[in-house]
């Protein structure tokens, strides 16, 4: 693929900590030409050495942290789009296409939703919480969500410009409010 090709615009970043048994399962589901980074953020297993093992390029982030580990991935993103998802293998990378393709100029992010495919994959009280966040989120900034940890493909610019968010595991909510803030909506 050449550069001009929309897909080899856009970096994959995988926060990761001890993800090593899930990882090959979520990069070889990444669609071709999609550049990936892993950001190893601690991790005690095999983590980083499966990910170079399937041609990741893997950068090391010791601030712990979920939203750490994603802003360093960001910041070492070369491409003007880039897509954050989980490498526990809860999401399905093969939906990055059509997330990137709901980009238009009037779009600087969108954010896939998690549907369980059996009762006990996502725990109620885990579901419940999610319901709540994300209504909160409609209701008080009209931001169209139903999920606020699933997969995102933003542009890269524009996220950076939002900043540091929350360095833990409120990095998803914190990016979908500052992007309202933004105008984001």
């Amino acid at each position: 693929m050449t550069e001009s090709n929309e897909e080899s615009c856009v970096t994959v970043v995988i926060p990761c900590r001890d993800e090593a048994g899930a990882l090959p399962g979520v990069l070889s589901a990444i669609p071709a030409g999609y550049r990936v980074i892993v950001v190893d953020n601690g991790s005690v297993d095999a983590t980083a050495a499966v990910a170079r093992s399937m041609g990741a390029t893997v950068i090391g982030e010791s601030v712990p942290g979920y939203g750490s580990a994603v802003h360093t991935g960001v910041r070492a993103a070369r491409t003007g789009i880039v897509a954050v998802l989980d490498g526990d293998g809860s999401m399905d990378p093969g939906e990055l296409p059509s997330l990137v393709a709901e980009l238009r100029p009037e779009v600087d992010m969108v954010v896939g939703r998690r549907r369980p495919v059996a009762a006990r994959a996502w725990p109620w009280h885990a579901r419940l919480g999610n319901i709540l966040v994300a209504a909160r989120l409609r209701r008080r900034y009209g931001l169209p969500v139903h999920d606020i940890a699933a997969m995102r493909v933003i542009r890269r610019d524009r996220l950076l410009a939002l900043g540091p968010l929350h360095p833990r595991s409120g990095y998803p909510l914190a990016l979908l409010v500052a992007a309202a803030g933004a105008g984001g909506g």
